[in-house]
């Protein structure tokens, strides 16, 4: 029978009703929702919010950014992030983890500024606050405070219109300051050329030398600089061609060390230098008298060379005279000189070659005569001189063998003769020799023991 016109749209309005049935009970796959972490400044008074502007699935790990804006409020260091306003919540630290299940919000949270690093020189001391600030006491017969006199000081006090500090290093007399914005700045004593600004004038307040620097170290009298393109680039005193330029004449400016390339870290002593490489290969130059190379000879080198053998480094500590190494399995070797037990290894003879001193050390800090390690469960041992207190055991007798000091540490600096001691509760600990005030207790009396100080 022949269908009319009307009947094929009957036909087409059933298949279409059909249709929207079918669909409407098998409905699409429901889309996987996804979530965002978003930073407040929390009351900041400068700077920028980090922006994250990746969208996780549900039960992704997110690692917590850093404050990449330098998120600041006045008188208030940056703790973290907390998930919560008013700081009630779970904080976070740069680089921390959570699952996330939900839109995160993570609000900058605000404390009292506590010690962040410290350093020591031959007979001065430095604090860098978590907001950035400076502090400094004991000798400053150079400028090296950078107080603007030459006042020795026998309490920490502020380095006024020095800000935005990320790191600081000490030599003897002359103080490296590296801030946030990578530029390098100077002061203290600059007999040599130390602080690279092509004289040798002294400086009594903080001098700008140069841009984009990633790493500072200082030795007795020069500096090395990594820069954040990989360069190597040194100033000062190269009597014995510590700066690695293939020389031993003195530097009144930063040169470029040419050859030198994939550097991780790098560290400088009395008159020795040591490279850490990505590859974790260990390459020195300068005084090798004692040994310090760990190369099996007392030949020194005017480049930096490598030492064949040693593999796997993780951290390099250099002294007067002796060279330590702690190695990726938590491992610490030592080479050079070793009068008063400073390596030690029970002995007080030098070794030419790096051998195993330890086992589970996580930190290694090296002086002229006493040598400190931190171990993975945060607890701190000591070894070599104790002349003046320096080890803060009570005592003033020296140890061939690292001997437990105290427990909960978490960065430890030595001068010449004194020790400084940070805890893993913000604390700060002082303990030895203080004629100049390097201890900052207000005094100029040496300290058997460790005494905690109260930042100002």
């Amino acid at each position: 029978m022949r269908k009319t016109k009307m009947s094929w749209i009957l036909s087409a309005s059933a298949l279409l009703i059909v249709s929207a049935a079918l669909l409407l009970g098998c409905p699409s796959p429901a889309k996987t929702p996804t979530y965002t972490v978003t930073y407040y400044a929390n009351g900041a008074d400068s700077g920028d919010v980090p922006v994250d502007s990746t969208r996780y699935a549900s039960g992704v790990t997110v690692t917590v950014l850093g404050n990449t804006g330098n998120l600041r409020k006045t008188g208030l260091a940056f703790d973290g992030w907390n998930t919560k306003v008013d700081g009630s919540g779970t904080l976070y630290a740069e680089n921390d983890t959570f699952t996330i299940t939900a839109d995160t919000k993570l609000y900058a949270t605000w404390g009292t500024p506590r010690a962040k690093s410290i350093v020591a020189g031959g007979s001065h001391s430095l604090v860098v606050k978590t907001d950035g600030s400076l502090w400094a006491t004991g000798d400053n017969e150079y400028g090296q405070l950078g107080d603007g006199t030459t006042n020795d000081s026998y309490g920490l006090r502020k380095i006024e219109g020095v800000d935005n500090v990320k790191a600081v290093v000490a030599g003897e007399n002359h103080t490296m300051i590296l801030k946030e914005d990578g530029s390098l700045w100077a002061t203290g004593n600059n007999e040599y050329g130390q602080l690279g600004d092509g004289t040798t004038e002294k400086k009594l307040i903080p001098e700008k030398i140069m841009d984009g620097v990633k790493a500072v170290t200082a030795g007795w009298n020069f500096t090395v600089v990594l820069k954040t393109d990989g360069s190597l680039w040194a100033t000062g005193y190269n009597n014995y061609g510590q700066l690695g330029d293939g020389t031993t004449d003195d530097s009144y400016g930063f040169k470029k060390i040419e050859g030198v390339d994939n550097v991780k870290a790098v560290m400088a002593s009395n008159d020795h230098t040591v490279i850490l490489k990505n590859d974790g290969s260990l390459w020195v130059t300068g005084d090798n008298y004692w040994g310090q190379y760990g190369d099996g000879t007392t030949t020194n080198s005017l480049v930096f060379k490598k030492i064949d053998g040693v593999a796997n480094v993780k951290a390099v500590a250099a002294g007067w005279d002796y060279t330590l190494i702690l190695k990726d399995d938590g491992s610490l070797w030592a080479a050079g000189d070793n009068r008063y037990g400073k390596l030690g290894d029970g002995t007080t003879t030098e070794s030419h070659v790096f051998k195993q001193i330890a086992d589970g050390v996580k930190a290694v800090v090296a002086s002229d005569y006493h040598t400190m390690i931190v171990k993975n469960d945060d607890t701190l041992w000591a070894t070599g001189s104790n002349l003046y207190g320096q080890f803060g055991d009570g005592t003033t007798t020296e140890s061939h063998i690292f001997k437990q000091i105290t427990s909960n540490v978490k960065a430890v600096a030595l001068g010449i003769h004194h020790t400084m001691v940070l805890k893993t509760d913000g604390s700060l600990w002082v303990t030895g020799y203080n004629e100049s005030g390097q201890l900052g207790d207000g005094t100029t009396a040496n300290q058997l023991t460790l005494k905690q100080i109260t930042l100002p």
